[in-house]
């Protein structure tokens, strides 16, 4: 431990990078399952509308975390 004792703060921006690249995944499974969910409902307006927040959100979310 005494000989990692000079790298420590790269040792904790890894993890912390590691914890941030494991968790994209469950967010886009998230944001997929709502735009799935939203096309078995009935009502018109609310479902374009709804369609139209949840791609955004979907597209915005690949743009930022996949750079």
């Amino acid at each position: 431990m005494k000989t990692n004792a000079k790298e420590w703060h790269y040792m904790t921006l890894g993890c912390i990078s590691a914890l941030l690249q494991g968790s994209v995944q469950p967010i886009f499974a998230l944001i997929f399952g709502i735009m799935l969910g939203v096309s078995f409902r009935p009502e018109s307006l609310h479902f374009i509308r709804t369609v139209d927040r949840n791609c955004s959100i979907f597209f915005l979310a690949f743009t930022f975390l996949n750079t």
